[in-house]
């Protein structure tokens, strides 16, 4: 590895360097829960660390507590200073007042020296000793084993490792306390963050990882730049974050850099390869994907050698692991992140590093374009929004290296994903997409005509029909270009133009054919299955409603039995609309709480307001008041999420019929209060309005009469999952067949129990095989 990386000896390094100086003059903000934590430990354990990042506020944390330890001697010892046993037990005699003048055993004087004593020694700044030989270990097994009623507590970037540690982690700070010590921090050098720069100082607070040493230095920057003036400098020299110092003391600078520069004298080689691979990625990196760019590097032969190196990162508080649904993933702060981009090795360059993790997410979002169409859908789906920062990384690198169209296909597969619906972001979707496009070259592509049609796709979605059009245009004019051979997605955004936004009769009764023409041509079954759901749309508004009702029992059929969770709303809902147009409001009841409850439950955002939507069309000839409220939130939510589509042309009419309906019943004051009520429901988020939906919508189901055969009655994977809980298998082992969680098959039990119009799953069972009299 280079030298630039400013690497120093131990002998080179600041005493002050750390910040730990920094801690007393620092006024101490939040961290309540560690500072409990520690509380607790320090009165049932005799062997404490705390344990966090360089300027995570380790020292401060420690101070804080033991400053208000009466019941016992407080000694402190600072070990960041130090640099072998020697230097630590003359120190810590010091600090015990013993003289340090005899030859001899130093450990067996402290020994004699501490007796019964009840004393708490705090031994601060200890990462190198940790690392050093064992020193620092066999000093601390030497005081508890010596001194029963001795008390030790470390702040160290890395864990002793002992088996009675009981390690109190510190991290970045809760946001609002973060931004409360900048503040704090800026006024004591006359700077005044007033309510107007909160939204800039609190992008501050998470460029320095909202850990308090940075936040001191972030305060000492802001005294030359403003707010504004000093993001702008760190967009175009990120390095300026980790050069901003502080005085330590009168004779020392501090800065983030230095203190980075102590982490990594911690690290052996491996360690500070895997930081600068690591350091190329988003907050939330799976191992999967760290691993695969390491061995495309040569870094690591295999997952389980990076899995490894991960676990001593954690250890010595570079990066921090979280779970999500059984995924680990795995993030540093910002500064961290800066520094290891930083880092420079002769077989490992920069470059290197953005290419292979380029690669595998572009790999990712090509795989993630076609396969979610199965039980694993949702987590697909939080993937690739958790990993955004990443796969937008990753494009733009294709594009900065002279690849535009790897780029632009990259974006084009990560919105076949419908990630963005699903996170309620279409307009990032839009924004990235016009942006691929302003950065692809003149000559026209494949990729390129792609692209703008599903930029027109998503104009349509947000309202915006005629910008969409324009985009349609240009995106056909390309093809002409290419050979005028038509594209399967051409095919598809004219039919959802000719069904959502009709020019005449003629084109929305052509959109049906447009849609089935594009369904028939799409090569991945996703997609496929994508347009279906439309063209069934567009077939119960334009074509025959009755044969609309089919189509919908068909795809719901193909989404059920695929598995996949979130496509199986959106078929539920498809079929609720087809059921409207045929007035059955019961059936249409039924479907839509099935799918509503299911979006829930995967964590849909950006449906819901689709749902609350078509809840008050169903409603309407009913309940009235309900359905009023629905609409009130519908249309808040809708304003919200930028997500238009329940206006378009033909679902307007829906509205407008249902919404005159509940007008007539209440009087226009009970209606526009019903409505003004259900648009308070939309406040931090949809539960209330879901809520309130879910319920209307069940008394309203509640109705449906039970007609026909078993097979009659369910759902293919409902008719399944009943059939299995009728061989005797528990929920658990249905699911493990049916590759679906245990709490999946409770809710298909509990569908089938509804529509079978019993209570609990013997009565079920007995219904299903026929056991009439059995049942109430």
């Amino acid at each position: 590895m280079d030298e630039n990386w400013a690497l120093r000896g131990t002998d080179d390094v600041a005493p002050q360097a750390d910040f730990a100086a920094l801690s007393v003059l620092t006024p101490f903000m939040g961290r309540n829960a560690e500072l409990d934590h520690l509380r607790r430990a320090l009165r049932g354990e005799r062997l404490v660390t705390v344990h966090g990042p360089s300027g995570a506020g380790k020292t401060a944390l420690a101070l804080q507590v033991v400053g208000s330890d009466c019941g016992r001697e407080v000694v402190v010892v600072r070990v960041g200073r130090l640099r072998s046993r020697d230097h630590l037990e003359s120190e810590l005699m010091c600090a015990l007042g013993l003289a340090d003048h005899a030859s001899g055993d130093r450990m067996a004087q402290i020994a004699a020296h501490v007796g019964e004593r009840k004393i708490l020694i705090v031994l601060d700044g200890c990462e190198l000793l940790v690392t050093g030989a064992g020193s620092l270990t066999d000093v601390v097994r030497a005081l508890l084993t010596h001194g029963p009623g001795v008390t030790v507590l470390l702040t160290s970037q890395v864990v002793l490792g002992i088996g009675i540690e009981h390690v109190v982690p510190v991290g970045p700070m809760p946001a609002e306390d973060a931004l409360a010590l900048l503040t704090v921090q800026a006024a004591s050098r006359g700077v005044t963050i007033s309510d107007s720069d909160r939204a800039g100082a609190d992008r501050i607070c998470a460029l320095v990882g909202r850990l308090p040493g940075p936040l001191v230095f972030a305060a000492s920057w802001l005294t030359v730049q403003s707010i504004p003036e000093a993001l702008a400098q760190a967009r175009t020299d990120p390095t300026v974050l980790l050069d901003a110092t502080h005085p330590a003391d009168e004779h020392h600078q501090c800065s983030m850099r230095i203190a980075l520069d102590r982490t990594a004298m911690l690290l052996t080689e491996e360690q500070r390869r895997l930081w600068s691979v690591l350091a190329h990625f988003g907050d939330g990196a799976r191992q999967e994907a760290i691993a695969s760019a390491c061995v495309t590097l040569g870094v690591f032969p295999g997952l389980r050698q990076v899995v490894t190196v991960l676990g001593a990162l954690i250890d010595r508080g570079l990066i921090t692991r979280t779970e999500d649904a059984g995924v680990s993933r795995y993030s540093m702060h910002a500064l961290a992140r800066l520094y290891g981009q930083g880092m420079r090795w002769e077989d490992l360059n920069p470059d290197a590093i953005r290419a292979a993790h380029a690669q595998y997410y572009a790999d990712e979002a090509a795989r993630a374009a076609v396969g979610w169409l199965n039980p694993g859908e949702v987590p697909l789906l939080r993937a690739v929004v958790s990993q955004r920062a990443d796969l937008d990384a990753a494009a733009a690198f294709w594009f900065e290296t002279g690849h535009p169209q790897r780029g632009l296909g990259m974006l084009v597969d990560t919105a076949r994903t419908r990630a963005h619906v699903y996170a309620a972001r279409l307009r990032v979707l839009a924004d990235s997409l016009a942006d691929g496009l302003a950065r692809h070259p003149a000559d026209p592509s494949d990729v390129q005509v792609t692209a703008l049609g599903f930029l027109a796709w998503v104009k349509l979605a947000q309202g915006e029909p005629a910008t969409g059009r324009q985009m349609l245009t240009r995106a056909h004019d390309l093809s002409a270009q290419l050979g005028g051979t038509a594209m399967p997605v051409l095919t598809f955004v004219e039919g959802a133009y000719a069904a959502l936004a009709p020019v005449d009769a003629a084109t929305a009764t052509a959109s049906v054919a447009l849609l089935d023409s594009a369904a028939a041509a799409m090569s991945a079954p996703t997609d496929r299955f994508g347009v279906s759901l439309l063209a069934t749309l567009a077939e119960a508004v334009h074509g025959d409603p009755a044969r609309a009702v089919e189509r919908s029992a068909e795809v719901l059929a193909i989404a059920e039995t695929a598995g996949a969770p979130w496509a199986t709303t959106w078929a539920h809902w498809t079929r609720a609309l087809t059921l409207v147009t045929n007035a059955d409001y019961t059936e249409a009841a039924h479907h839509l709480g099935i799918g509503l409850e299911g979006q829930r439950d995967c964590g849909d955002l950006g449906c819901v307001c689709g749902s609350l939507w078509l809840a008050a069309v169903i409603l309407a000839p009913s309940n009235a008041g309900d359905a009023a409220r629905l609409f009130g939130a519908a249309e808040r939510c809708q304003r919200r999420h930028g997500v238009c589509l329940h206006s378009a042309h033909p679902l307007l009419k829906l509205r407008v019929l249902a919404m005159g309906a509940c007008r007539r019943k209440l009087g226009v004051s009970a209606y526009n209060r019903a409505i003004a009520a259900g648009a308070e429901l939309i406040g931090s988020g949809v539960d209330g309005a879901t809520t309130l939906a879910l319920s209307a919508l069940d008394s309203t189901r509640r109705a449906r009469p039970l007609t026909g055969s078993p097979a009659a009655v369910l759902t293919p994977r409902e008719h399944d999952v009943v059939a299995l809980v009728t061989d005797g298998l528990t929920y658990k082992e249905i699911g493990s067949r049916l590759h679906v969680s245990a709490r999946t098959v409770e809710t298909y039990i509990g569908r089938a129990a509804s529509k079978a119009g019993v209570c609990g799953r013997v009565e079920l069972v007995a219904w299903f095989l026929g056991s009439a009299d059995t049942v109430a």
